[in-house]
């Protein structure tokens, strides 16, 4: 049994290589479907992820309108001597009190005059404090202009909150810096935004200053922020290289360190004259993507290969029983030409007179003792009813016999007597 296999290889050869090939095939087949499916899949989420940053670009630059009209409206109602604003005026103080109440995320809203004092703000404890060294009073003091929203570098606060002052100048009646006009977002005023883009948990968003500085994070992780994205090779850094205004990366991300597809757009609306633009970030894990595919190629694999090892053993057993049953087939035709030969050798030899006629009672074959005792040759008898060379007093008896033979009805013994051909003369 041992040496059966070899052999059964070797005999059936054509069928397991049919069957290696489809095996092949079919191997390949499911290696491009997955390939396929990956490969639509990663393209389908890098599209969702530029969707979501073209939306929150969208909302993030009307915030920054709606930020830059709201500065525009306060300098517009300032009376002539609002730099005169003493503590004990509090209309002014009023006003903005109610305009950062207004605005949930509104940490302050403050004026200063030209030498960075607070003169009015939405916080009253303010007043009379000097932000003379405040980026957000010598980003506008540096280089002064009406048309300008400045947008200062995040820092953070005494409460471990992150902000962001948005400004713009106020200019006297002789076109000299007369002061500063602030308002001082916290970051939870983007978190909504941010929040929205995350179609699954392994989804983050992020907004960076144009300096780099990461001042709101999603899924909300406090220790990401502060942190200085303007590194080199980073890819905030070939974001601005670049020149463009969107760009698309598969990549590690500076932030968190993970492999992922991440969209980075510029935030930076044509309406406004920003100073500096704000960097949206939307990214997602590629692990959990890759995760997906390795599921899908083990779960296939291990299909295939159990059906190749089902179906192999079936090719198997099946080439057995036919191997089996050829063997036995050859064994049976051998026997049978051995017994065949036996036969004919008897028929060949025997003194006993023998002859083999078809249902019809037409010799087909006359042994040679048959043509030697009757004298009669095949040829001869061939085209006659053997029962024409039965005597006639046993003719109506043999042609009973032979129908009773073809009926399959048992006979113990039967005589009859022949006519011989003597001298060439029936006799």
């Amino acid at each position: 049994m041992r040496n059966q296999s070899p052999v059964l290889f070797r005999h059936f050869l054509s069928e397991w290589v049919v069957f290696i090939v489809i095996s092949i095939f079919l191997a390949s087949l499911f290696s491009y479907h997955l390939y396929s499916t990956h490969h639509t899949m990663m393209k389908q989420e890098a599209e969702q992820l530029v969707h979501s940053a073209a939306a929150s670009e969208f909302v993030i630059g009307k915030q920054l309108e709606s930020i830059s009209i709201t500065l525009d409206k306060i300098r517009a109602a300032l009376a002539p001597n609002w730099e005169k604003q003493t503590r004990a005026d509090k209309s002014l103080n009023d006003r903005l009190d109610l305009l950062g109440s207004a605005m949930p995320s509104v940490q302050a809203v403050t004026l200063l005059n030209k030498a960075g004092i607070v003169v009015a703000s939405s916080k009253p404890q303010l007043i009379g404090e000097s932000f003379v060294s405040r980026d957000y009073f010598s980003l506008v003091e540096a280089a002064p202009n009406e048309q300008t929203l400045y947008v200062s570098p995040p820092f953070e606060g005494i409460y471990k909150d992150w902000l962001i002052a948005f400004s713009k100048a106020i200019f006297d009646r002789d076109g000299e810096l007369a002061g500063v006009i602030i308002i001082l977002l916290n970051s939870q005023e983007y978190k909504q935004s941010l929040n929205t883009l995350r179609a699954t948990v392994d989804t983050r968003a992020s907004l960076a200053h144009g300096d780099g500085i990461l001042f709101a994070w999603e899924p909300g992780d406090i220790a990401f922020l502060g942190q200085n994205l303007a590194r080199p090779g980073s890819l905030f850094s070939q974001h601005l290289e670049s020149g463009r205004g969107r760009s698309f990366f598969s990549d590690t991300t500076l932030i968190d360190n993970e492999s992922s597809l991440i969209a980075i757009h510029t935030v930076n609306p044509a309406k406004l004259n920003m100073g500096k633009p704000l960097i949206l970030g939307v990214a997602r894990n590629t692990a959990s993507l890759y995760g997906k595919l390795q599921k899908d190629i083990f779960y296939t694999a291990t299909v295939f290969i159990f059906l190749n090892i089902l179906l192999g053993v079936g090719l198997y057993l099946s080439q057995r029983t036919r191997y089996k049953s050829s063997l036995s087939l050859a064994k049976s035709e051998a026997k049978a030409q051995k017994l065949s030969h036996q036969l004919t050798h008897f028929f060949e030899l025997t003194p006993s007179l023998m002859a083999i006629t078809d249902r019809q009672g037409y010799s087909q074959k006359l042994n040679p003792a048959c043509e030697r005792v009757l004298g009669y040759t095949l040829a001869e008898v061939s085209n006659t009813p053997l029962s024409d060379y039965i005597h006639p007093d046993d003719r109506e008896k043999f042609i009973t016999t032979i129908n009773n033979v073809q009926d399959k009805t048992c006979m113990k013994g039967f005589c009859c007597a022949f006519v011989v051909r003597r001298a060439n003369t029936a006799t």
